[in-house]
């Protein structure tokens, strides 16, 4: 059981990492999609939001991995 749970916790872990840059990837789509469009509130949101998600993947990355 216990090599079950230590196995859980890393497909867990590295789900997380993934999801979280997946989260970054699509800000990024969609802040040069608003660029294009010369609508620059949303770029500075998805700008904010893409420095949150990538310092929660460090973070997450240093804890897990690290």
């Amino acid at each position: 059981m216990e090599k079950f749970a230590s196995g859980l916790y890393w497909v867990i872990s590295i789900a997380e990492v993934i999801i979280l840059l997946m989260i970054a990837a699509f800000m990024v789509m969609l802040g040069i999609k608003f660029w294009k469009e010369k609508r620059f509130g949303p770029v500075i949101a998805f700008t904010v939001f893409l420095i949150v998600c990538l310092t929660l993947t460090w973070w997450s990355v240093q804890d897990k991995f690290l």
